[in-house]
């Protein structure tokens, strides 16, 4: 590219920047220079992965191990008809480099536990974006372990939640465990007292689940001890660890973990807030 040609370029950038350029104390070369690893490529991530693109973060890095299915069409607004089935990382990348070209995207298919761990440590900024607290809270431990700032974004019907966690200057989300974090989860983690098949029958008839001593004492054979074992565990683990009880593992996940309420509009809205929590944080440097 010759010299014209690049003052061109950098002309045109400036001026699809233009806008918020004007923002008092808006500095452009910070967004230019960050990273922001979105992990979960839902709603939410959707919204906010395409926010920091069309506000000219230099690079996003995309992490997400599901496909796009037909009800994720009424909020996940990167994705088509034609994209059911497909990757949602690989799909969202292409969304997003055709809505700025000066921004790399870098799609991840994998787990987000599993991925590794460079990618967590290029981040000027992580994005949790995900549904589950077993994930949210490994993403915590991550950033504080790598130092990286996390915004963490949750929502469920018209509800919404969004919280900065700054390694070593704010509370992180175990910092806030007996408020938010379920119950089923931290007596997953108890080592204090022993479980038995009894504990985890009376815990499912808490939650409206009647299960026998003996269908209880065969989910104990498949290391099924909580609640949490068979909201969270793979599924194609148990399955291998119990075959003959994949029927029943799978009815109580299917009561114990129904689809979450979900609406375009508050995704949007909190969204929009999560993403102006990484651009502070990026200005705040």
């Amino acid at each position: 590219m010759t010299g014209q040609e690049t003052s061109m370029e950098e002309s045109l950038e400036k001026e699809r920047y233009d806008r918020q350029l004007r923002v008092s104390g808006w500095r452009q070369e910070l967004l230019q220079k960050a990273t922001v690893l979105i992990a979960g490529v839902g709603a939410l991530g959707c919204e906010i992965s395409k926010n920091l693109a069309l506000m000219g973060v230099g690079k996003l890095i995309l992490v997400d191990n599901d496909v796009v299915e037909l009800s994720n069409l009424s909020r996940q607004i990167l994705f088509r008809d034609q994209d059911i089935g497909r990757s949602k990382s690989q799909a969202a990348a292409e969304k997003i480099r055709e809505m700025n070209r000066y921004v790399e995207v870098k799609p991840v298919e994998g787990d987000l536990r599993r991925i590794p761990l460079e990618y967590y440590e290029e981040a000027s900024v992580i994005c949790a974006c995900v549904d589950n607290w077993p994930t949210r809270r490994w993403l915590n431990s991550t950033a504080v372990e790598t130092g990286k700032p996390l915004v963490d974004v949750a929502m469920e019907g018209v509800y919404a939640n969004v919280q900065d966690i700054i390694p070593g200057k704010t509370p992180c989300i175990e910092c806030h465990g007996e408020e938010l974090i379920p119950r089923e989860v931290q007596a997953a983690e108890c080592t204090l007292r022993r479980r038995r098949p009894e504990d985890l029958a009376q815990d499912l008839k808490e939650q409206g689940i009647t299960v026998t001593l003996q269908e209880a004492e065969e989910l104990f054979k498949a290391g099924i001890k909580t609640i949490f074992d068979i909201k969270y565990s793979p599924l194609g683990g148990l399955l291998k660890l119990n075959p003959s009880g994949g029927e029943l593992i799978q009815r109580i996940r299917e009561l114990l973990r129904p689809k979450m309420p979900a609406l375009q509009s508050v995704a949007a809205a909190i969204s929009g807030i999560a993403t102006m929590e990484i651009i502070k944080i990026l200005h705040r440097g």
